[in-house]
């Protein structure tokens, strides 16, 4: 009895959806639940996302630049997802967005 091993584009394709899984989840543990419920909870829920998500364009500047296109999606999304998650006081509404966003990013570079 032998356990073959899966190809390695599958492989690939499997650690970058880990990888991404991860990073997305210390990510959205930071922004979404630590700083955005802690400023939304101290200075109310539009300040607070507002705050947040300037700071989270902060945060990814490194990654894109002044790319004013997805700099603009990014504060918007981050805006959005702070509101949805104080509101209902879970991480899930921006997780789930920030995930799909995430995926099409790696397709759309072709990383997988």
């Amino acid at each position: 009895f032998t356990i073959m091993a899966p190809p390695s584009q599958i492989v690939s394709i499997i650690k970058i959806y880990l990888w991404q899984f991860g990073f997305l989840s210390l990510e959205e543990s930071f922004f979404g639940q630590y700083l955005g419920a802690t400023l939304c909870e101290k200075i109310g829920i539009i300040p607070g996302a507002l705050i947040n998500a300037v700071i989270f364009l902060g945060f990814h500047y490194s990654m894109y630049g002044w790319a004013a296109n997805i700099l603009i999606s990014l504060f918007i999304f981050r805006f959005l997802g702070s509101i949805a998650n104080a509101i209902y006081r879970s991480m899930v509404p921006s997780a789930e967005t920030h995930f799909l966003i995430n995926l099409i990013a790696l397709k759309s570079i072709g990383a997988y």
